[in-house]
């Protein structure tokens, strides 16, 4: 997704905001009553505006002052509106690190040999008691 953003931001910046309003990046405002989310509270002073990465990539969302466009929002998911072919908002949680997998695992497996443990101490007892 990375690259395709950057391509992206090359394209677009060499473009007026008429052609992008033409243009398969459909740059258009946002209308805030429509989307999945809640406007920002800069909405009062600045019009924010939505523009493709791709079809399948997903979206840009940020605001235009002085003929600079300032990205607030990455959305690879389309989660600001239900679109036609995306479907409902998705959400998408942070993975575990490496550090965190690993502490995982080990608890895991501390608790299979406390309850290992238990079955021996049980079998230890049934040996003694014949």
């Amino acid at each position: 997704m990375v690259l395709d953003l950057l391509d992206c931001l090359r394209e677009v910046c060499n473009k007026k905001t008429a052609e992008l309003g033409q243009s398969l990046f459909d740059l258009h405002e946002i209308k805030w009553e429509r989307t999945n989310a809640q406007s920002p509270s800069s909405q009062e002073q600045h019009e924010h505006y939505q523009f493709r990465i791709n079809k399948s990539k997903g979206r840009v969302i940020g605001f235009k002052t002085h003929n600079t466009f300032y990205i607030v929002w990455l959305d690879p998911h389309h989660n600001l509106t239900n679109s036609a072919g995306y479907g409902k908002e998705s959400y998408h949680y942070k993975p575990l690190s490496q550090y965190e997998e690993a502490v995982s695992v080990i608890s895991e497996q501390q608790f299979e040999i406390a309850k290992l443990q238990e079955e021996v101490e049980v079998l230890c007892q049934l040996l003694e008691n014949d």
